[in-house]
């Protein structure tokens, strides 16, 4: 705790009405000028320099968190990645385990014509090495042009790697949070959620794949009920 700010004998904040009193009964009996300053979901009194030197450190009394897309969520993608590459290295060795020799007879007995494959095998190894190349890339972007941060007086959310585009809402126009889930996501442990406020038909900012979804319902939950 700041020693510079008054609380009550317990170390928690007033409510208002207190420390609006507290403040008078200090500024009356001491001579200097005390004032009421938000903290840590409630308010505690400080003397009026004090308040105005550090007011940053009065008003963060919950921690900044900051998150991004958990690495889990591209699991999947991922897979489709290795799957991809690995069919692009392995062309020939799967037409075998087709049968394409026996493909070829067949033709040539039906058509009296020579097919040649080699080109079409190295056209699909070099497409399925290009989509594979590409799922990287989207699995890379999707972690990376993402962030977002949950403060002591609001939330925000950031998207975009070169061009940005940033969204915050105050904690005080927050009506609702909600945890969306499939199964995948609960097995794996990471969800979205959305913050919804009450100017709004949808939800304005969702904070999607990230990790421990739980605990930071419960965070924003509990910082929603006191500040909002």
């Amino acid at each position: 705790m700041d020693q510079s700010i008054i609380t009550n004998e317990n170390g928690m904040p007033f409510d208002e009405a207190v420390a609006q009193h507290m403040a008078a009964v200090l500024s009356s009996e001491t001579g200097r000028r005390y004032q009421v300053i938000p903290w840590q979901g409630g308010y505690g009194v400080a003397s009026f320099r004090e308040a105005h030197a550090a007011p940053a450190s009065a008003e963060r009394g919950y921690d900044e968190i900051y998150l991004r897309p958990a690495i889990r969520s591209q699991l999947v993608p991922l897979l489709f990645v290795a799957l991809f590459l690995w069919i692009s290295q392995s062309m020939e060795s799967l037409m075998l385990l087709i049968g394409l020799d026996h493909l070829r007879v067949l033709l040539y007995e039906m058509t009296g014509r020579t097919f040649a494959w080699e080109p079409v095998i190295l056209l699909f190894g070099r497409l399925a090495f290009l989509v594979g190349l590409l799922a990287f890339f989207q699995a890379i972007y999707s972690l990376y042009s993402r962030s977002y941060f949950i403060g002591p007086k609001g939330v925000e959310a950031t998207l975009g790697i070169i061009s940005k585009d940033q969204t915050r809402i105050e904690f005080q126009h927050i009506r609702g949070v909600k945890l969306s889930q499939g199964i995948l996501e609960r097995l794996i442990g990471y969800g979205t959620i959305e913050v919804a406020t009450s100017g709004s038909d949808g939800s304005e900012i969702r904070f999607r794949a990230i990790a421990r979804p739980n605990k930071i319902l419960a965070v924003l939950k509990e910082r929603v009920k006191v500040l909002a």
